[in-house]
């Protein structure tokens, strides 16, 4: 399962930590990498056990703004939704992050961050609208990832992360490449895997970027 995979990226970033290769675009471009708005809109599909095997859609939001000396924050806002036959249930996640990032060479950056903020879980019946669930939890999550500048236009991404409620806990790999096209707009793919333990969902989407 995914758990497993978190001794995986440990592993890489390890090893990619003694290499230390040089390189002549000089440091990771904070701007490009950190100091953006970014959002991602995506979709995929659960187990069976899970909604029934049904189509699972969402789209987040970021706001990244790096502190002085390598310090991070982060809002996110994501909301998903999943489609049954009968009934429609939406997820709402809110969490706040605070972090920390570290050149490992001159185009690799490792970085990690720690949030709290609010879950809200809601079930509607297709056919009435009707509420069918509702509820609301605290939420903690986690990441750990990299940034790996190919060249001043494209920058790959892996990271691992985890979130927790009394709701749902999801333990996820994300692999994202972006292309910046200016100095200012950058769009993207991506894929995830979440993992919630006995279920799961395997996503693709585009993303945007937009450095201020």
């Amino acid at each position: 399962m995914i758990k497993n995979n978190w001794l995986v990226l440990a592993i890489v970033l390890g090893s990619v930590g003694v290499a230390r290769a040089e390189s002549d675009d000089g440091s990771v471009e904070e701007e490009q990498v950190y100091n953006h708005f970014s959002a991602f809109i995506g979709s995929g599909t659960t187990n069976k056990n899970w909604f029934d095997g049904s189509n699972a859609s969402f789209f987040e939001i970021r706001f990244n703004k790096p502190l002085s000396s390598g310090w991070l924050m982060e809002v996110d806002y994501s909301v998903q939704f999943f489609h049954p036959d009968n009934f429609t249930a939406r997820v709402d996640r809110v969490l706040i992050s605070g972090g920390y990032h570290y050149d490992i060479t001159s185009r690799l950056d490792v970085y990690a961050l720690y949030g709290v903020g609010l879950l809200g879980y809601e079930q509607r019946d297709n056919k009435t609208d009707k509420k069918l669930d509702s509820q609301s939890d605290l939420l903690q999550g986690a990441r750990l990832g990299f940034n790996y500048l190919i060249n001043r236009e494209v920058t790959l991404t892996l990271e691992g992360e985890f979130t927790r409620s009394d709701w749902v806990d999801e333990d996820n790999i994300k692999l994202a490449f972006n292309y910046q096209w200016n100095d200012v707009f950058g769009t993207g793919i991506f894929y995830k895997y979440r993992d919630a333990g006995k279920d799961y969902i395997s996503e693709g989407g585009i993303s945007a970027r937009v450095i201020y």
